[in-house]
This record gives structure tokens, C-alpha cells and sequence, in this order.
């Protein structure tokens, strides 16, 4: 077994040697490696996903795509935001981007960029950092980020368009469904379901064998330790229910 430096922060259990990431595995249909690609949107979320790409190698990244036309011509991290003004199958063949990496923490805006890109022609691609811990059995779908220091389990399914955020951790058999935002930090024991468009907030913790409906939030810090209802919001420890709304359109 390899051992750490003497100067390395970390610690690992005696006998265990370095940690090693297995890369995520790619949904049917995805681009091959090294098309150029831009992220669609250029705030906090986008420029984390186009700093994953970056560090996996796999996209040349030439571009932040963004609806907002006052941000047109803004660089940010050396990249230029080019704003959408009408026709985005006609911005990216200029750019010659033939890929999109979705930048938007925002579970309905982030769906529909993605159905907007892919009736252009453009190619979804995931955004996996090479320091998250990908099982081999997992499966990962398109446009699907996971951040660094995340973990996801063997057996695990996380569907297209999901997000496990920073140091977020989903254990074995778990089904994530479309366009879920699991925030940093947050744990979702063995498993457990999500549905789609569901936020699980920053810190917060899903006990083993519970099923989240559709458009559901789950607090910052929250424990969930029994079944929520599509439409529901709860917070606290344990987590109550403090307001429920019938799921709306998903566009």
C-alpha cells in the first residue's frame, strides 16, 4: 500500500492506502472526450462546473453561455459570457461548441436549459470532479454534476440533469431522480428515492429506506426520518412538515 507524505493534512485508517476515484459511468449517447463545450451559466454554480471540467480534462471549456444580456461580453475566470440572444443553435456554431455543461443550481431552470440545448442539436455533457468517488455499479446520467468530495455508493442511480453537490454522500441502492439538487454536505442513507425537482438542503441528512416525493425541500441541517409527500417542505430535527404545495409544471 502507498503511504501519504509526511506533510499531508490527512489521515487514513492503518492500511488503507491512497483513495482512488472511480470515474463515473457514462450515460449511452454522451460526447466523446475533448469537444469544445461552454457552461450554461456563468454564477457561483457555473463556475464551479466549469472548474470540474477543467480538472477531469475531458471538455475544452471556451465559454460561459447565459440568458442574461447585461453579462454579454463579462469575463469570469478568463472565459467570456457570451449572452443568448435568440437563436442558440446559431451562438454555438459560431463559438463552434458542440457540447453543454449545465451551470445552474436551479432544478426547472437547469431542465429547461438542457430541453432548450438538446432541441438545438447540442450535446449534454456530465460534470464530474476527478476527487469525487464514484461507484462502478452506480449509473450516472446525462448532465449530471458531481462535485468535489462527494460519494456515490455501488448500486446507486442518479438521473439526468441531477446535482450531488460538494462533499454530499449517496449510499447504496439510492435512486436520485431528474433535475434533484442535493446540497453540500447533505447525506442520503442506503436506499433511500428522490424525487424529481426535490431540493435536499445544505447539511441535511435522509435516514435509510425513506421515499421524498417530487418538488420537495428538505431544510438546511434537516433529518428526515419518515416519508415525505410530493409538494412538501420540512425542516427541523426530525423534520416537520411546514408547508405543502401541489407539484407545478416542471418546465
Amino acid at each position: 500500500m502507498g503511504r501519504r507524505p509526511r506533510d499531508s493534512p490527512h489521515r487514513t485508517h492503518p492500511g488503507i492506502g491512497w483513495p482512488r476515484s472511480a470515474p463515473a459511468r457514462k450515460a449511452p449517447g454522451l460526447v466523446r472526450e475533448s469537444m469544445r463545450s461552454a457552461v450554461y451559466g456563468s454564477g457561483g454554480h457555473g463556475k464551479v462546473v466549469a472548474d470540474i471540467l477543467t480538472a477531469a480534462s475531458e471538455h475544452e471549456v471556451v465559454a460561459f453561455l447565459d440568458d442574461d444580456l447585461s453579462k454579454d461580453g463579462v469575463m469570469v475566470g478568463g472565459l467570456a459570457v457570451h449572452a443568448i440572444r435568440s437563436n442558440i443553435r446559431e451562438q454555438a456554431k459560431q463559438l463552434k461548441i458542440g457540447a453543454i455543461a449545465l451551470g445552474i443550481g436551479d432544478n426547472k431552470a437547469r431542465s429547461a436549459v438542457a430541453e432548450r440545448c438538446q432541441a438545438a442539436g447540442l450535446a449534454i455533457v456530465q460534470a464530474v470532479h476527478p476527487r469525487a468517488t464514484v461507484a462502478r455499479s452506480a449509473q450516472i446520467g446525462t448532465g449530471v454534476a458531481i462535485m468535489a468530495g462527494s460519494v456515490v455508493n455501488p448500486f446507486a442511480r442518479v438521473d439526468d440533469g441531477a446535482c450531488i453537490n460538494t462533499s454530499a454522500t449517496v449510499d447504496h441502492d439510492c435512486v436520485i431522480h431528474r433535475y434533484v439538487h442535493i446540497f453540500p454536505g447533505a447525506h442520503i442513507a442506503g436506499t433511500v428515492e428522490i424525487g424529481e425537482f426535490s431540493y435536499i438542503g445544505m447539511g441535511a441528512s435522509v435516514l435509510q429506506n425513506i421515499r421524498i416525493g417530487e418538488q420537495v425541500t428538505v431544510g438546511a441541517g434537516a433529518v428526515v426520518l419518515e416519508n415525505l409527500e410530493d409538494g412538501v417542505t420540512a425542516v427541523g430535527v426530525p423534520a416537520r412538515r411546514v408547508k405543502s404545495t401541489p407539484p407545478s409544471g416542471r418546465g
